[in-house]
């Protein structure tokens, strides 16, 4: 069987001589022409030294490979990028389909990492391989982020849809783009790079909306046969049905985006009555007892009450039932590659833009932290030359999906543009990865005014003040909302998407600008062994992720002087970086044992038992 690298080294070399070929028809008998065809063979004779491919290595030739192209197809790639999903195992365990067809059948990354927990600069990551640094989308909001400013900044003139299909593929864009679409752009905007497009553009995320279909603007209803999961669903089963019946040699890329399980997670009405008796998970981190040792903004949050655990389970269950629909997509997708004879030439990615917390460390709904529920997200890849049921702990960012595509097209690697790196060394073995890199970066939403104490102490003062502010105006917030909206529960809520959504955008982004820009804007880096931040305020946090998985005892305070100067310049390093320089700085980070004692964890809260109605426990923004 061929290993993956030796197929994406092949594709790339056949990619290059029918180009060179082609150009040399141009030219009668020359010099030139023959050096081009000797070139060719040349090429093709260090291609395909390591790869197995059913063709006599002793007797290849350009006229060989070109012959066995057919069976060396650029494979189809697919990626489904939900919203908000976290890494809870008893979420991922109820979408049966997600555990059968790619777990099992493909590679788990344990420690796949957000660059900020935020929808669009996450997403705008993931469509340009950059941190959020270089391509200057720091929030959610039309402001300061969004798509205004992807837009605006020429950010969509290299991305993955350019990318693939300047290497010959056909590709489509399902479902959310970016927050704020098509706002500052012409209303039926259409990127380059995209040979479909049916994105979301205006109405509710599940029901009566509005989809952008190649330039006309369709409207759908709050009919069950207008969910949005399934609308995007049969729009990507009809164009790999489409694309079998007129170019099924073309390679095709579908990015395929559902809003399932965001905020207010509705689920389909045939999934609306599932797991009546599901709660969040009670984890030690849950309503965390002692939050004395965390940042200021966390320390001073109360307990949560029984009214408040109840509307965590409630939206909880929400959020399993509107994934149903998405674990049918990826049922519907497998079935219909295999009918049309692509299953076994398409790679199958399967991740979320970021987290989401669910009363951990006493915080409600929150994805903007720097804490594992919300940076972390559970990524699995299938496809070809890639082993069934692995499962690795490198640590990898959503940035490197972009390289680890251009990969798998054979397309250029924009080295100098790209921030991340490609998969391919870790999809294509089981074994040990020896020059991955040791280190990523992440930040807040709302952080690129972020300096460091070391350049600007006198910038970052003054954040107790600024905090005061947050609480002023979330207390004002409560008190004007109606109470249907669960304002009462905002102090805890870390999300300005939902800030946005429950006061309306003036107020909401008002509020979300104001706690980003205070003792929550952060920087951090990640190693698959620890986790370091620093805050505007100067809040430090350290944790050891082997032995404290679940952050409790923050360590910063008791590590050595001399380590958190070297931890505090690497950061330093990372704040900077593009290109190159990132993944210069991430493949090394400050090596060092813990010299304190091992965490253990304590007990979880009793869960509440107590029968409740069941509702929908949050702002119906469809209605």
């Amino acid at each position: 069987r061929t290993s993956t690298l030796d197929r994406i080294d092949i594709v790339r070399s056949l990619s290059v001589m029918r180009g060179i070929l082609m150009h040399a028809k141009l030219f009668p008998i020359s010099p030139l022409r023959v050096l081009l065809v000797v070139f060719c063979i040349v090429v093709s004779l260090s291609t395909t030294q390591a790869a197995t491919v059913g063709i006599d290595h002793d007797k290849i030739s350009v006229y060989d490979l070109l012959q066995n192209e057919a069976n060396i197809k650029q494979p189809n790639i697919i990626l489904i990028l939900t919203d908000d999903l976290n890494t809870d195992p008893a979420t991922l365990a109820s979408m049966k389909n997600l555990q059968h067809l790619l777990i099992e059948q493909g590679v788990s990354f344990s420690n796949a990492i957000v660059s900020v927990p935020s929808c669009c600069p996450s997403r705008a990551s993931i469509l340009t391989g950059k941190y959020a640094h270089n391509h200057r989308v720091a929030t959610n909001s039309a402001a300061t982020g969004g798509f205004p400013v992807f837009y605006k900044g020429g950010q969509e003139a290299l991305t993955i849809g350019t990318s693939l299909e300047d290497a010959g593929y056909r590709t489509v864009l399902l479902g959310k783009y970016l927050n704020h679409y098509p706002k500052t752009a012409p209303a039926l905007h259409i990127p380059v790079g995209w040979s479909e497009w049916f994105a979301y553009a205006s109405g509710g995320l599940f029901n009566r909306y509005r989809l952008n279909e190649n330039g006309v603007s369709v409207k759908y209803t709050g009919k069950e046969y207008d969910y949005s999961t399934d609308i995007y669903t049969a729009k990507a089963i009809d164009f790999i049905q489409r694309h079998q019946a007129t170019t099924p040699d073309t390679p095709f890329f579908i990015m395929l985006n559902p809003y399932a399980p965001h905020f207010p997670a509705h689920p389909a009405p045939r999934h609306a009555d599932l797991f009546p008796d599901a709660k969040t998970p009670r984890l030690p981190s849950y309503n965390e007892d002692d939050l004395s040792d965390k940042p200021r903004w966390v320390a001073r949050l109360p307990k949560l009450n029984q009214n408040q655990m109840k509307s965590i389970d409630r939206f909880y269950r929400q959020q399993l039932r509107s994934l149903q629909a998405v674990d049918e997509m990826i049922g519907a997708l497998v079935d219909n590659l295999a009918q049309a004879g692509q299953l076994e030439n398409t790679y199958i990615i399967f991740t979320s833009d970021n987290g989401l917390h669910h009363g951990e460390h006493r915080i409600i709904y929150g994805k903007g932290t720097a804490y594992e529920e919300a940076i972390r997200v559970p990524l699995v890849v299938r496809g070809p030359g890639i082993a069934a049921g692995v499962s690795r702990a490198e640590v990898i960012s959503l940035i490197d999906l972009a390289p680890t595509f251009a990969e798998i097209a054979g397309a250029p690697q924009h080295d100098d543009a790209w921030d991340g790196q490609s998969l391919l060394p870790l999809l294509s073995s089981t074994g040990s990865a020896t020059s991955w890199r040791s280190a990523i970066f992440f930040a807040s939403p709302n952080s690129l005014t972020f300096k460091p104490k070391s350049v600007n102490a006198a910038g970052n003062v003054g954040d107790e003040e600024t905090e005061t502010v947050i609480i002023a105006e979330a207390n004002r917030l409560d008190t004007a909302a109606d109470e249907e909206v669960g304002l009462q529960d905002f102090p805890y809520i870390v999300d300005d998407e939902l800030a946005l959504l429950a006061v309306g955008e003036e107020d909401g982004e008002i509020v979300a600008a104001a706690a980003n820009a205070g003792g929550m804007a952060y920087h951090g880096f990640r190693t698959a062994d620890y986790k370091y931040i620093e805050y505007k305020n100067g809040d430090l946090e350290l944790y050891d992720l082997v032995n404290d998985p679940y952050e409790l005892v923050n360590v910063a305070s008791v590590a050595p002087s001399e380590l958190l100067a070297d931890l505090a310049a690497k950061l330093d390093q990372f704040r900077n970086c593009a290109g190159d320089s990132c993944r210069m700085v991430g493949a090394t980070a400050p090596a060092f044992a813990f010299p304190w004692p091992t965490v253990t964890s304590t007990a979880s809260p009793a869960a509440d038992t107590q029968p409740f109605q069941i509702y929908l426990p949050l702002v119906i923004i469809e209605e």
